[in-house]
């Protein structure tokens, strides 16, 4: 009885992760608002890191972030590395493209999990203001995919770029409770 536990278990295991290592790793999560401003007084926000740390929830919610810049001091070739003891781990962005209304972004991540990712800011101008949508679209390495074998979650990212954009509305508006 023992013996054939033992094989359902070993099998049940080798299905689960050969399931973990030949997925995708594939990735995509979007958020949008309405931020009550023009697209041009927006970009600042997003195409210069030093000034992220109003609105960007990791930086927000990790007191002990460590934040280096590097590259250029906004748009392309800006570079920001961050690393806490916390959630937000450690990673690297670079801004790689930038137009009036897009906004892309490398993302390297380090840790907790190993992500190779791409982070677009899209604004498009409406009646009352700018819809800012983010979308961040990402691959999962094979090492992370086998730690997390019935899939990574990502409604934690979900919720990250949903409190990111609410925080940039009330930054940009000037309506942030002090």
């Amino acid at each position: 009885m023992f013996r054939i536990l033992t094989v359902v278990v070993a099998l049940a295991l080798a299905v689960l992760f050969g399931r973990a290592a030949l997925s995708s790793g594939d990735f995509q999560v979007e958020s949008a608002r309405v931020i009550e401003a023009a697209p041009k007084d927006i970009m600042p926000y997003l195409d210069n890191f030093h000034g992220w740390a109003g609105w960007w929830p990791p930086e927000r919610q990790n007191p002990g972030l460590v934040a280096q810049f590097s590259g250029s001091a906004s748009g392309p070739g800006a570079t920001y590395d961050w690393s806490t003891g916390g959630v937000a781990g450690a990673g690297r962005m670079t801004i790689i493209a930038e137009q009036p209304d897009l906004l892309t972004i490398a993302v390297d991540q380090r840790r907790p999990l190993v992500t190779q990712a791409t982070m677009e800011f899209r604004l498009a101008k409406v009646d009352d203001g700018t819809r800012v949508t983010v979308k961040h679209t990402g691959h999962h390495d094979l090492w992370t995919r086998l730690r997390h074998p019935l899939g990574v979650d990502t409604d934690a990212l979900e919720t990250q770029l949903d409190d990111a954009l609410t925080y940039l509305k009330l930054v940009v508006e000037g309506t942030e409770p002090s």
